[in-house]
């Protein structure tokens, strides 16, 4: 599955610097990315689709999904862990798992909600469980991709390329 894995070392040299430091507000960043995913797929859905969204603007909302997902299970929980070991594993574990997922829409946003809520209880406190649930997490935001079309690698690796650039355009530079 070289989607996966080209995924992951896309998003991790987006952000090399990744620490514990910042994890809070990306966990608040994955909530975000969820709730724009939900309302995009709940207007497109409704009868009246008020806001003109399209099934183009629910895979955007769940490229950015996985992108947040990803680069939170990159995140070291320690300083004595690999950054690559980290990576390694994780699209081991997610290469490994992510082809027992076969659940519709709504089950994969409550499974992504519940793991990034499980991941923010336990990274502090138990890094062993932490390390899961965040594995976990990747495996359901790549089912989400794949069950909203996404499955080919280079259109997935596109997607995410194009967000991480948007996102870098945004960022304040600072010399």
């Amino acid at each position: 599955m070289t989607s996966l894995s080209d995924a992951v070392d896309l998003i991790a040299q987006a952000n090399p610097m990744r620490s514990t430091a910042n994890l809070d507000r990306r966990l608040i960043k994955m909530l975000e990315e969820l709730g724009e995913l939900a309302e995009a797929f709940l207007s497109v859905t409704s009868e009246h689709n008020d806001r003109n969204k399209t099934w183009a603007d629910v895979q955007e909302e769940a490229v950015d999904v996985l992108i947040v997902a990803t680069d939170i299970a990159l995140t070291p929980l320690n300083e004595d862990q690999d950054a690559q070991a980290v990576q390694q594993r994780l699209i081991a574990y997610t290469q490994n798992n992510a082809h027992l997922i076969d659940l519709g829409f709504n089950d994969l946003i409550w499974r992504i909600c519940g793991f990034n809520t499980s991941f923010a209880n336990y990274y502090r406190h138990d890094q062993r469980y932490a390390e899961q649930f965040a594995s976990n997490l990747v495996c359901y935001a790549f089912a989400l991709n794949e069950l909203l079309d996404h499955p080919q690698p280079k259109q997935l690796c596109g997607e995410v390329t194009r967000k991480i650039m948007k996102w870098k355009r945004r960022r304040p530079k600072i010399d």
